[in-house]
């Protein structure tokens, strides 16, 4: 049952589960902490966010399950979009400025000299959404994809990040084997969300 699902899984998975690993190596090397950690999954959860708001916001041609301010069906015009994808962006912003406070908790924890292979693990992180926001954006023009599954699934991908961010503080002094169980485990959920997405989009 593994072996098909191994051989299912797409350029962009692939290249998502490399990321990962990049990330796991670079920080066993850097002998870096949770704080560390928390950052980048942060700001990879940010970068989901702007991708997913992007993509919406240039369909031209969509559904949409959702109902107005009146309670009446939202139907699928210009301003529909916009309003949409503005009210997602306050919300995903909201969410991400409390993680923030939260983050800058432990500001105190981080180094100088870490920053750059931080900024390279994003870096690494955001280049496969774009690849993959490519992919996406040509099916969109030729489909006609539901904008609150789009911008509802962001939500959904960054659940192993949110796990993340919210357990991770309770493990910040413990061994490195914890480290890298946890680090394996959020790999796990990325690569699954990911593929999920993939399906979604393929059905």
């Amino acid at each position: 049952m593994l072996l098909p699902t191994i051989r299912r899984m797409d350029l962009s998975t692939w290249y998502l589960l490399a990321t990962n690993m990049i990330t796991i190596a670079v920080a066993l090397h850097q002998h870096w902490r949770y704080s560390e950690l928390l950052w980048i999954y942060w700001c990879q959860s940010l970068v989901i966010g702007v991708f997913a708001g992007c993509r919406a916001g240039l369909l031209h041609r969509f559904t949409t399950r959702g109902l107005d301010a009146n309670g009446n069906y939202a139907h699928p015009t210009q301003s529909t979009k916009v309003s949409t994808v503005i009210f997602f962006a306050f919300i995903y912003g909201i969410a991400h400025l409390i993680y923030l406070v939260f983050l800058l908790g432990m500001a105190a924890d981080l180094s100088r000299a870490d920053v750059p292979g931080m900024l390279a693990c994003v870096g690494l992180f955001a280049a496969n959404h774009f690849f993959s926001f490519l992919q996406k954006h040509r099916q969109d023009v030729t489909q006609i994809p539901s904008i609150d599954g789009i911008l509802g699934f962001a939500f959904l991908r960054i659940l192993p990040m949110h796990l993340t961010l919210i357990i991770g503080g309770q493990f910040r002094n413990r061994a490195v084997g914890f480290l890298v169980c946890f680090l394996v485990l959020k790999t796990l959920l990325d690569v699954l969300m990911h593929r999920a997405e993939r399906r979604r989009m393929e059905a």
